[in-house]
């Protein structure tokens, strides 16, 4: 009798965890998750990014980097700090064919907000560089290694200046927006 029972308990159990194994690498193929990186890209730039799983292919990036800027014939380093947040929406369908959905993997339609502030432009005095961007768009991310992948983006944003004392800027511009990553996974 306690063979019987220890024989059906071992049964169960190594069914229950093969299924239970299995039901859990079926949700990781199709749920988001977190990660940490930095990024090179367009616009040129070095980013260092952390991208939080809010729930079921939802994600909130947040972003702090450098961007290079252009003018007057210098160049000058940029900072700037943005908010992304933004759904998966073909993750399920990139699993079922069998691709890979790892970190992300998958294609992404994003709004963000970035702020970049004119802390190294004192000399000017303008403020023509102290703006709020807020955006929106489709962008996709492959993974090329374990930790190295690229992300295509491609939408609009509206640019608003603080404090502008430069006449020739209208106040509020829109743009096409366009960023080429290659990302490093930390």
């Amino acid at each position: 009798m306690f063979r019987k029972i220890l024989f059906s308990a071992f049964l169960l159990f190594f069914t229950g965890t093969e299924q239970i194994s299995l039901f859990a690498q079926t949700l990781s193929d199709e749920t988001v998750s977190s990660n940490s990186g930095l990024q090179l890209g367009t616009p040129a730039g070095l980013t260092l990014f952390h991208e939080t799983a809010l729930f079921n292919r939802f994600t909130l990036k947040a972003e702090a980097g450098l961007y290079a800027s252009w003018a007057a014939e210098k160049v000058y380093l940029n900072p700037a700090f943005s908010l992304e947040p933004r759904w998966y929406y073909n993750m399920g369908l990139r699993a079922n064919r069998g691709l890979n959905t790892r970190f992300n993997a998958s294609n992404y339609l994003y709004a963000f907000g970035s702020y970049r502030p004119d802390w190294f432009y004192g000399d000017s005095g303008s403020g023509d560089w102290n703006h709020f961007l807020l955006g929106a768009g489709w962008g996709m991310r492959r993974n090329i290694t374990e930790r190295l992948y690229f992300e295509l983006g491609l939408g609009v944003r509206k640019q608003f200046f603080f404090d502008s004392q430069n006449p020739d800027l209208p106040a509020n511009l829109w743009f096409p927006h366009f960023h080429l990553r290659l990302g490093y996974r930390l």
